[in-house]
């Protein structure tokens, strides 16, 4: 029985990432967590790439609200917009397309799997409430 036990705690510890990964899926609301830095409060908001539709109206919500309060949004932004010439743009999709085992992106993957359906893909900064042409590294 001590045997069972020791596999399961060991199990649960293994997947600890996973279990978190599915937990933020599933929130309807988002959290938002406070910091302060040199005197100034910093509000935190962290987002994931696939999540529920309540989920992000909330997201859009809290950051209407925090920008009417005066808060500066900051944001990451990844591009896939590759420099460079051609040949250099092919071997790099060629590498990703080797890490990610397949040319799809998220959005087809999740129209094409069952255990994503009830959930999107991360809305477009702008339609978060973000003005996107303001890009801070």
């Amino acid at each position: 029985m001590s045997k069972y036990i020791l596999l399961l705690f060991l199990g649960l510890f293994s997947s600890c990432k996973i279990v978190r990964s599915v937990v933020e899926l599933k929130k309807e609301k988002a959290s938002v967590h406070h910091y302060e830095y040199n005197g100034k409060e910093i509000a935190y908001l962290p987002l994931h790439h696939v999540g529920k539709p309540s989920f992000y109206a909330d997201v859009k919500n809290k950051i209407t609200a925090y920008k009417l309060q005066g808060y500066k949004v900051y944001y990451e932004l990844i591009t896939t917009d590759i420099p460079g010439d051609s040949l250099q743009k092919d071997i790099i999709r060629r590498k990703v397309r080797k890490i990610k085992g397949t040319n799809k992106d998220y959005k087809q993957l999740a129209d094409e799997t069952t255990i994503f359906k009830n959930y999107v893909k991360q809305p477009a900064y702008a339609d978060l409430g973000i003005d996107t042409t303001r890009v801070f590294l």
